[in-house]
């Protein structure tokens, strides 16, 4: 059986893949001693941190009946939509960043557990 399920998440679509990395002077103490390397601790930007929630959530009420109870592939399409700078109005697709690689990692990642197993 094949199983369609369309949906429309609005806001501004973020990427997925941008991250800050740092390292703590706590992690950096510990592994010091310990005699290794230090590990660092990425944050999303408060930005997509919201988007990629909402995309979960629409995901999730949206494909949480049995009839969505999918165990083979699952093929998935994304279209995003942003508003258009004021020096290129009129002038076509929207070129500059994010690029489509991180947008779709961003459905991506939120659709593992919700849409398809992980």
């Amino acid at each position: 059986m094949i199983a369609l399920a369309r949906f429309v998440i609005y806001g501004q679509p973020r990427p997925k893949g941008s991250k800050t990395t740092f390292i703590t002077d706590a992690a950096m103490a510990k592994a010091t001693r310990e005699g290794r390397k230090p590990y660092s601790v990425s944050k999303e930007p408060d930005s997509t941190t919201q988007w990629v929630r909402l995309v979960s959530q629409v995901m999730g009420e949206v494909l949480s009946g049995p009839e969505w109870a999918q165990d083979g592939p699952v093929a998935v399409s994304a279209t995003f939509y942003f508003p258009c700078p004021k020096s290129r109005r009129g002038a076509g697709w929207h070129i500059t960043t994010p690029d489509g690689d991180k947008l779709a990692r961003a459905v991506g990642d939120e659709g593992n557990g919700i849409a398809w197993p992980d």
